[in-house]
């Protein structure tokens, strides 16, 4: 080989180096919407109402389950306890739907959680007051 096809060689060796270890570095932005899909739906039910909490994972316990919610508008994580009397559990790959189904069909008033936590307080009490009416 000649000195001109060595450096040739050279550089694309030292390219191939340099690619690899630059994208070992970078922050993986692959990161998809079905990776944040949530894998059970859980409806909890009083007084003719439901809410529908769509989530990853949970912890069941005696008397309540705790699930950690991930909010937009948030950093981190919050908790919320719910009681286990009163919470149904779908777990299947289409547990949004059948979540829903059941929900409507035993209650007249249901709502996602995410929805309910994107109104403001005073939204909430205002239309609350508006349907009494």
């Amino acid at each position: 080989m000649k000195k001109k096809d060595l450096l040739k060689l050279k550089s694309l060796i030292m390219a191939g180096v340099m690619m690899s270890s630059l994208s070992a570095c970078s922050k993986d932005n692959s990161e998809s919407k079905e990776d944040n899909k949530s894998n059970y739906s859980i409806v909890v039910m009083e007084n003719n109402k439901a809410i529908i909490y769509d989530i990853s994972n949970y912890n069941n316990s005696n008397d309540e389950i705790s699930i950690w919610y991930d909010f937009e508008s948030s950093l981190k994580n919050k908790e919320v306890i719910i009681p286990a009397s009163k919470a149904f559990i779908f777990r299947d790959e289409n547990h949004h739907e059948e979540a829903l189904k059941f929900a409507y069909y035993y209650c007249d008033d249901v709502i996602m959680y995410n929805d309910l936590m994107d109104h403001s307080l005073e939204d909430i009490k205002d239309q609350k007051l508006n349907l009494c009416k």
